[in-house]
């Protein structure tokens, strides 16, 4: 069948069943396929004879509805019917007044004749209009018969003059609407009409324009096909593994921000909330979750802190550095200069990072579950990269450790691992690099061109950068001396807890562009041999200097929290400093310095033979040295007590500073800075000086203050009670690594704190500890394995015949 028969045979179904809607459906099937076969049959023109009988048919159908009409209008209200017979008020009509009660005849029968039909969609407004005119046309028709009998009232005359004028004003907005609505229809028509032609045209033009068949807004996957598969190869590409981190996921270092970023530059018109469903959701119960309907296999994860250990020291670290910050809010910007201090991990040679698959949890944040520091690792064909982060410090906030904020310039030296290590002398080279650069005077120097006059440091408590160390303590002499400072300060946090330091907040833009990288061993030729050893040492450590400063490019493009970062590769000649760093003499110490297990303080005296003017406000706010944190609650009245206790707090610096610990200081006036910390309550004597009470971080610092303190005091007697303890020898529980003269151990103290330091071998008890034995092996030689043979199954096929 044609489609113009089956337009045909549809409007004859129509029109038969309107014209019998009480027959059922299967009965007028029958009766117009019969017609349809007579008609096909006996016409000679097939399409005007059905035609005919679709007339024929739509007749009847009317007839019946003019009949219903006229018995429904016999059973109508008096009203409606006076209603009905009033003639239609035209402008012509209401000019005159109303002079006869009669009523022409002949409308009424044109009523009849042509019955009114409702429109074929729905007007609300036009429906509210007729109602309005109906009900106004029964007031006019009242108040007319009133003025014709006489009985009017001058009231009721004005309002009869009132509605002839709204009656006319209404009758004129619908038909403006009537109007309005004939003008839209044939616009929608003519629009369609276009569209058609448009299609048969062009039809690729027709589907951007044609309308979807449902109601609402179609899906990104409708539009766009590939959408979902453009996330996964997002989050997959250059993606890494945890590298040593204790994690199964791939990072790729992405954020929801980042990710959206890019799929717009692909092309793709999503915003950030449709890219958000799109992900697994953290909980797939939750209201929130069951919006993600359609998801690939990628999945946000916030940052979790359950790989890191916890420490009895953590809350007296914490208190200890929230006393710098203080400090330096208070000071302000022009006075400090406030650097957190890292290295980063180690990035091969050689190799990708990206060394571990796993296709079912990717994340795009970066997430802190790195356990701490692994000190000690046979690092060769690797470069070490020293993270120094300014901090940014706000104006006018003073007091508030918040004002101390996480952006600032970043400075990165990428030193060789085979030939170079991170130790206190090539940080304090690294810090005399920082003034050098136009990018850091802002947070490095003072109006005047020199170093801020107040330097505080919080590094990541390595052996190498630990406040104890007495190469860190002659380091930073050095530097408070020659940069003639007010004071210095060096921090660290609890062991275990370095990774919420500043600067790890620098690690992730850093660690996102190493996805997928791969630094040249040999791009200027191969300096191993078949066995992996090195053959020309030259060669090695030129191959080595490409691969830095490779490095160094590509972070030095790096632009973190609307920062610079400068990154540059250090020889390994130039990898530290050469001068001696100033030792200073036991007397200068004890006027200048305060050691502690997580802080060391430098800060100049009042002697103005022995120190210049102060050129800051420090002395304003802090006489001397910082105070002890205490731990005390307001429910023991603001006694001291265990810092481990869940109801004790520390102070406040200002507080502190305003409590009265008079009862608490020794003889001598002095209280060690490590009063509150747990780890070392059992070592608190055994590091104090018995003759002037100072206290010190090791024993080696003590046994070196104890030579002056005797000489000054040769002559003085002492008390039974203050005879200098003994300070027995360290024992280790495993020697890490050792150098010239000493050695790297962990050891263990109270609360089962282990710490890891540098000791002198005849500070150190190994009479009972393994040492690591020395392997045969040439530390000059890399191995080289096989992937085939690497790869190869263990197990060998039983050939035997049974």
């Amino acid at each position: 069948m044609s489609n113009q028969n089956t337009v045909l045979w549809t409007r004859l179904h129509k029109a038969h069943k309107s014209a019998h809607p009480q027959d059922k459906h299967n009965i007028v099937d029958q009766r117009v396929s019969d017609i349809w076969k007579q008609l096909k049959r006996n016409s000679s023109d097939f399409q005007l004879d059905v035609e005919k009988e679709i007339a024929k048919w739509v007749g009847i159908t009317q007839e019946k509805k003019i009949k219903l009409d006229n018995i429904w209008r016999g059973f109508s209200k008096p009203i409606q019917r006076a209603t009905q017979q009033i003639p239609s008020l035209t402008p012509s009509t209401l000019s005159s007044d109303v002079g006869s009660s009669e009523v022409n005849s002949s409308q009424d029968s044109n009523l009849a004749v042509h019955p009114i039909t409702s429109p074929q969609f729905q007007t609300p407004a036009q429906d509210k209009l007729q109602k309005t005119i109906t009900a106004l046309k029964d007031d006019v028709l009242h108040l007319s018969k009133k003025k014709e009998s006489g009985i009017a009232t001058d009231k009721q005359l004005k309002e009869l003059k009132k509605a002839k004028s709204n009656l006319l004003d209404l009758e004129k907005e619908l038909k403006q609407k009537v109007l309005s609505q004939l003008r839209s229809q044939r616009k929608r028509d003519n629009d369609k009409k276009a569209l058609d032609k448009l299609e048969e045209d062009h039809p690729e033009a027709a589907a951007q324009l044609k309308k979807r068949p449902k109601v609402g807004r179609p899906r990104i996957e409708d539009d766009q096909p590939d959408f979902l598969k453009t996330i996964v190869d997002i989050a997959t590409y250059g993606s890494a593994a945890d590298d040593r981190r204790r994690s199964t996921s791939i990072r790729t270092v992405k954020t929801l921000d980042e990710l959206t970023a890019e799929l717009q530059r692909l092309g793709h018109k999503v915003k950030r909330p449709a890219v958000y469903t799109r992900l697994l959701p953290r909980c797939s119960r939750t209201a929130e979750g069951k919006r993600h309907i359609n998801t690939v296999p990628v999945k946000l994860v916030r940052a979790t802190n359950d790989l890191h250990k916890q420490h009895p020291d953590t809350k007296f670290c914490r208190a200890a550095i929230g006393y710098l910050e203080e400090l330096a809010a208070t000071l302000g910007p022009q006075q400090v200069l406030f650097i957190s201090q890292d290295d980063k991990a180690r990035v091969p040679i050689g190799k990708t990072a990206a060394n571990k698959q796993s296709p079912l949890l990717m994340h795009m944040e970066y997430r802190i579950r790195l356990p701490d520091q692994d000190w000690v690792v046979a690092e060769k064909h690797k470069l070490i990269p020293s993270v120094y982060a300014m901090i940014q410090i706000d104006k006018n906030k003073y007091g508030d450790r918040k004002a101390v904020k996480y952006g600032g310039p970043t400075f990165i030296t990428i030193r060789s691992g085979k030939h170079c290590s991170s130790t206190a002398l090539s940080h304090s080279r690294d810090f005399e690099e920082l003034f050098k650069f136009h990018e850091f005077e802002e947070f490095c120097k003072d109006d005047k061109g020199q170093c801020k006059p107040v330097v505080m440091f919080v590094v990541d408590g390595g052996p190498d950068e630990n406040p104890r160390y007495h190469k860190v303590i002659n380091c930073a002499i050095s530097h408070f001396l020659e940069h003639d400072l007010d004071s210095l300060f060096i921090a660290t946090n609890a062991p275990g807890r370095s990774a919420f330091n500043r600067v790890e907040r620098r690690m992730a833009p850093l660690s996102r562009e190493l996805c997928g990288l791969v630094l040249e061993h040999d791009h200027y030729g191969s300096h191993l041999d078949d066995n992996g050893q090195t053959i020309d040492s030259d060669l090695e450590k030129n191959n080595f200097q490409h691969a830095g400063e490779t490095l160094a490019g590509i972070w030095s493009e790096t632009v973190i929290d609307g920062h610079a970062t400068i990154a540059l590769y250090v020889k390994p000649e130039d990898s530290a400093l050469t001068e001696k760093p100033t030792v200073g003499s036991a007397e200068w110490r004890s006027k200048h310095i305060r050691e502690s297990h997580y802080l060391l303080q430098i800060i100049k005296c009042d002697d103005a033979k022995c120190c210049k003017r102060r050129r800051s406000n420090l002395n304003t706010f802090l006489k001397g040295f910082l105070p002890a944190p205490l731990s005390t609650s307001q429910e023991a009245s603001y006694q001291t007590g265990n810092s481990l206790e869940e109801k004790s707090h520390f102070l406040p610096l200002y507080v502190r500073l305003a409590y009265d610990d008079k009862n608490l200081r020794d003889k001598h006036g002095e209280m060690a800075f490590d009063y509150c910390c747990p780890t070392v309550q059992d070592q608190l004597k055994s590091r104090t000086c018995t003759k002037c009470g100072i206290y010190h971080a090791t024993v080696k610092s003590l046994n070196s203050h104890k030579s002056f303190c005797n000489m000054k005091n040769v002559h003085s007697t002492l008390n039974a009670d203050v005879v200098a303890l003994s300070s027995p020898r360290i024992r280790p529980i495993r020697v890490a690594a050792r150098r010239q003269h000493e050695k790297m151990v962990v050891w263990k103290a109270r609360l089962q704190g282990d710490h890891v330091d540098w000791f002198d071998v005849d500070d150190l008890d190994l009479e009972h500890v393994d040492l690591p034995p020395v392997d045969g092996v040439n530390p000059n030689c890399i191995p080289l394995i096989n992937m085939d043979n690497y790869m190869e199954q263990v197990w060998e096929a039983d050939n035997t015949n049974k």
